[in-house]
């Protein structure tokens, strides 16, 4: 009797600067950079429950590499689940589950890939998935975080101005005096700038040139 197996999950997270429905509706869209289905030199996509894809990723050495599976759970905007079967995964039926939870004005992106084998393509599902999550957040504008905060800042000047004594509710108004001295209505407060954190985008040799190309450490 062959024994039996040993496998591993995996789980990965990314903050998505935009609203659950966006990074949902963007990680079933083929056309939409760092999703799987945006990798395939051919694609069969029917995102339904029950419905089956087929996607097939020929690499710079010519091999051909299909991967295969079934949609399970398609709970919009929150969780979408998938088997997940390929070459690296020695014929198991791995297991996908994408959750989408809110966080602030952002989305908490959460992949977990269960039931990989405990070997090398297994573990390298890590990097590969780590590959297309990275290009998959950077399809979203990062200064949407900024706009939001300035929009926040220039609600929160208002109040300040409008009070009768001038006191303020968040580190956003810091031009807003906490004196006892009445403020006069003319004077507008300075602005205040908020930078927006940023990725610094990491070096990818020659996946710079062509941002297809998935590391060559990758299992996906």
């Amino acid at each position: 009797m062959k024994p039996e197996m040993k496998t591993i999950e995996l789980e990965l997270t990314r903050t998505i600067p935009a609203s659950p429905i966006e990074v949902f509706d963007g990680w079933l869209d083929p056309r939409c950079p760092g999703t799987p289905w945006s990798e395939a030199d051919k694609l069969v996509l029917d995102a339904k429950v029950d419905g089956l894809f087929y996607w097939l990723f020929i690499n710079e050495a010519g091999e051909r590499k299909p991967h295969y599976g079934r949609f399970t759970i398609l709970d919009r905007p929150a969780k979408v689940q998938y088997t997940w079967m390929s070459l690296h995964t020695r014929g198991l039926e791995s297991l996908v589950t994408v959750t989408f939870q809110k966080k602030g004005a952002d989305t908490l992106l959460t992949l977990r890939h269960e039931n990989l084998p405990d070997d090398e393509y297994g573990r390298g599902h890590e990097k590969g998935w780590g590959y297309l999550l990275s290009r998959f957040a950077d399809r979203f504008p990062r200064d949407r975080e900024k706009k939001v905060r300035k929009k926040r800042t220039q609600l929160v000047k208002t109040i300040c101005l409008n009070e009768p004594r001038p006191f303020c509710f968040s580190s956003a108004a810091a031009q807003c005096s906490t004196n006892s001295r009445p403020m006069p209505r003319r004077q507008t407060s300075g602005s205040t700038k908020s930078a927006s954190n940023s990725e610094s985008p990491s070096s990818r040799g020659r996946m710079a040139a062509n941002p297809r190309i998935a590391p060559a450490t990758s299992a996906i």
